[in-house]
């Protein structure tokens, strides 16, 4: 357990400069914008914080592998531990993610509408386009949510499976990789399954949320499963 907090921690140390910083300038950047909207007269403006902080996290995910992987096994946790300990601090960073998202999105909400900003699209009801902002219906807050939760720790898997790969295999296997998967996706075949699977969960489903929220959490899962399958055998240094 121990070892698990180490890892933990050394995650938190490399973590809680670039959280100050990216909130810092989101919030600035909105501020700016509020004030540059005003002083111009034009009352349209639309922004997206999700965007901004699925980059962050995708982000993150990516570069923890060479920033923390290494001290972690030289400070004496096993490749488990730090396995274990990464998910742990994934989701509670998801976690806090989305509740800060939470606010920003309804407290921007309400700034701008105080100073009369309205959207610059009209068939969208939100000045701040997020998951919120494409929900219809009565769908619970619960639900949009955890929605959001399970996105935001599935970008940092993904952006955390993806810097294994360069770390264990090197740049060549993953651009390979990366590149098959990409020609799969749009090969005429395959690309009608995905079609049809969106048409299916969008479109068609009044319940897609639900479905959603099911779904995201499984591919993480598998993920991670896949994930830890190849770092057992990663080395230390790279």
């Amino acid at each position: 357990m121990q070892n698990i907090k180490g890892v933990m921690t050394l995650h938190w140390i490399d973590l809680r400069k670039s959280l100050v910083i990216f909130w810092s300038i989101l919030i600035l950047f909105t501020l700016v914008a509020l004030l540059f909207t005003l002083t111009v007269g034009n009352r349209s403006i639309m922004m997206s914080g999700n965007i901004a902080a699925y980059v962050y996290l995708g982000i993150t995910g990516f570069i923890s592998i060479r920033e923390i992987f290494s001290y972690a096994l030289g400070f004496g946790s096993t490749r488990k531990n730090y396995m274990i300990g990464t998910f742990y601090t994934f989701t509670i960073l998801a976690f806090f993610m989305t509740i800060l998202q939470s606010i920003y999105h309804h407290f921007g909400e309400w700034l701008f509408g105080f100073f009369g900003v309205a959207p610059s699209v009209e068939e969208r009801k939100s000045i701040f386009l997020s998951m919120y902002s494409f929900v219809e219906g009565d769908t619970s807050f619960l639900l949009i949510f955890l929605l959001d939760f399970f996105l935001a720790l599935l970008i940092l898997i993904v952006g955390h499976f993806i810097g294994s790969l360069l770390f264990r295999f090197g740049s060549f296997i993953t651009l390979s990789l990366i590149g098959l998967i990409v020609v799969s996706a749009i090969t005429p075949g395959v690309n009608s399954i995905w079609v049809n699977m969106f048409e299916y969960l969008f479109l068609s489903n009044p319940n897609w949320i639900v479905h959603l929220n099911i779904l995201v959490p499984l591919i993480s899962l598998i993920l991670l499963l896949i994930n830890w399958g190849f770092m057992r055998s990663c080395p230390t240094h790279k």
